[in-house]
C-alpha cells in the first residue's frame, strides 16, 4: 500500500478496514488513523514524513490490537465484556 496524494497538503492511505489520513495545517502536520470509520488514534507532528511514519505504526498497532477473531466477534455483535 502507498500514500495517495489527492490535494495540496493531504495524504490518505488505506489498508483493508484501517485508513490514514495525514493533513497540513500551517507548519503542523496531523495524522489521523480510522477503523471501520471510527478514529483509534491521532496526533501532530512537525513534519510530513514523520506524521506519515506515525500513522503507518498506528495502522500496525491497531492491526495487532484487532485480529481477525476479534473483528469477526466485533461484526456479529456478541460483547463478553458486559
Amino acid at each position: 500500500m502507498s500514500w495517495s496524494h489527492p490535494r495540496p497538503g493531504c495524504y490518505k492511505r488505506s489498508d483493508g478496514p484501517f485508513d490514514a489520513v495525514v493533513l497540513q495545517e500551517g507548519e503542523i502536520w496531523r495524522s489521523y488513523v480510522y477503523f471501520n470509520g471510527e478514529e483509534v488514534d491521532r496526533g501532530e507532528w512537525d513534519g510530513r514524513g514523520v506524521a506519515m511514519r506515525n500513522a503507518r505504526g498506528a495502522m500496525k498497532r491497531a492491526r495487532a490490537l484487532r485480529s481477525e477473531e476479534v473483528i469477526a466477534r466485533e461484526a456479529d455483535g456478541d460483547d463478553d465484556d458486559c
